[in-house]
């Protein structure tokens, strides 16, 4: 069973568990320097944390930014990939945002963009480097973007 929690990194032990689990996927398993990873939004941030079968294994967060939303540090640990874990996250924020009624985002690595375009985002703009590795912009267009 996959159960998904909103949390404000205020909350230490939760805040712990998402920590871990970016620090596994993004700074180790792909070198990205953890004073990128860890910035200076966390605590403007709304970060939820994925649970399967008891076991914190997942997490993410969103910002408004002046662009609109933007949906950030998606990760699920490796050996829990394959469970759909990430697509009831990433839904799961969408639903959250709507409220907003701003224009949802990711700046998304190369090798994810498909799986965003799986769930309804749609590329934007050229290829650019962030934390040293190629990204896309994607938007959700089932949300209207109102300036």
């Amino acid at each position: 069973m996959i159960q998904i929690f909103p949390f404000n990194y205020q909350h230490n032990l939760i805040a712990s568990h998402a920590h871990e689990i970016r620090r596994k996927v993004f700074v180790v398993e792909q070198s990205v320097e953890s004073t990128q990873e860890f910035d200076q939004f966390e605590t403007f941030c709304q970060h939820y944390l994925a649970y399967f079968e008891n076991r914190a294994v997942g997490t993410a967060r969103w910002r408004e930014t002046d662009q609109g939303i933007k949906l950030e540090r998606i990760a699920v640990l490796p050996q829990y990939r394959c469970h759909g874990i990430g697509t009831i996250l990433l839904k799961h924020l969408i639903e959250d945002v709507k409220i907003h009624q701003r224009c949802i985002y990711v700046t998304a690595q190369l090798h994810m963009c498909a799986w965003f375009e799986k769930n309804g985002f749609v590329l934007e703009g050229d290829e650019f480097i962030e934390v040293g590795i190629p990204h896309r912009k994607l938007v959700y267009p089932n949300w209207p973007t109102l300036k």
